[in-house]
């Protein structure tokens, strides 16, 4: 029954040292990202001209008019700029299915992929 009794402390005393090592542990990680300005958002800021002012726009209030104004105007140039749509290769407008806003991607498949003994599966005619 000792036995039992003693690996019973010597679990709870490896959990209690354990946690708030981990806890310290998690506290310097998250602390070290925060203080020191990265590399990464300086290299980010270089390929993205607008991210000094939408950093900038984050701290407008809505009291502040003309630069909420502004602030608007940013945000919809970085929405275009990140919704735009971007050509793929290969991809022609003749590869659009009609009524769909995206082109299809997906190309047919080659007839040797085909499952055998399977009736064929019709597709649509291209206009």
């Amino acid at each position: 029954m000792s036995g039992r009794v003693g690996l019973k402390w010597v679990m709870l005393v490896t959990t209690a040292a354990a946690v708030p090592i981990l806890v310290a542990a998690c506290t310097i990680q998250l602390r070290g990202e925060s203080d020191a300005p990265s590399a990464r958002s300086s290299a980010s800021r270089a390929t993205n001209p607008l991210g000094g002012e939408l950093a900038r726009c984050r701290k407008v209030t809505s009291e502040q008019v003309a630069e909420l104004q502004e602030c608007r105007l940013i945000w919809g140039e970085n929405r275009r700029r990140f919704l735009s749509s971007k050509k793929t290769p290969g991809v022609t407008s003749a590869d659009a299915q009609p009524g769909s806003p995206t082109p299809s991607l997906a190309q047919p498949k080659h007839p040797d992929r085909l499952p055998q003994g399977w009736p064929p599966v019709a597709t649509p005619e291209r206009e």
